[in-house]
């Protein structure tokens, strides 16, 4: 039905959209009351000072600076079994220092440190180091890749080939330090202990002097 725009075609539309029969927008406080809150100053959270529901993702959330050694000079810095249960590690800027985690991780960063002692327990993925000078690295992991390392003696297991790169003077031996929970945590890492590639490296910029496996 055609009708001339006017009075009559308004009137014809708004009733058949049930625009007439709209109701005005509920206030805040309505909005709040119908999903169970209540006016600021009427007894809600933020008058009472009652606690703020947590969600999952809140609730035992791990605090980063538990799984970081960083800026440390002439430092001693030890991790327990069981204190970094599969996380990622950082260490960063470390001179002088004795760094130990005896325990399983997933991944590790080591850079920039200097003259550090560093054991690295079971990892589970790939263990970088780069841009660090005159250190004595125990690790075991699937994978291991240096840069721009120097001087730098490493005590290994590795699943793969240890892949070096603009790196010089690197000695490869095998591993040959264990503790109480070693062989557990191999395994929680997914490491097989006959499976060990230490010697098998691979120079992405080859030349001689970068590598000797003793």
């Amino acid at each position: 039905l055609f009708l001339p725009f006017g009075a009559g075609l308004i009137t014809y539309v708004t009733e058949t959209m049930g625009c007439s029969q709209s109701k005005p927008r509920p206030s805040p406080a309505e909005q709040r009351a119908v999903l169970g809150g209540s006016a600021p100053g009427a007894g809600s959270t933020a008058s009472t000072g009652a606690p703020r529901k947590k969600y999952s993702w809140e609730v035992n959330r791990p605090d980063p600076s538990n799984f970081e050694a960083k800026n440390q000079v002439g430092q001693t810095v030890i991790k327990l079994p069981g204190s970094i249960n599969g996380q990622r590690f950082n260490i960063a800027d470390c001179r002088d220092c004795n760094i130990y985690l005896f325990d399983r991780m997933d991944t590790v960063f080591c850079d920039g440190c200097t003259n550090c002692t560093i054991f690295l327990g079971p990892t589970s993925g790939s263990v970088f180091v780069r841009d660090s000078a005159n250190c004595r690295i125990i690790v075991a992991c699937q994978q291991l890749r240096t840069r721009n390392v120097t001087d730098c003696e490493f005590r290994l297991y590795c699943m793969t080939k240890p892949s070096i790169e603009a790196s010089d003077r690197i000695t490869f031996r095998c591993i040959d330090v264990t503790y109480p929970q070693f062989i557990d945590q191999m395994a929680g890492a997914g490491l097989q202990p006959f499976d060990n590639t230490w010697w098998d490296t691979f120079d992405f910029t080859p030349a001689p002097g970068h590598a000797t496996c003793l």
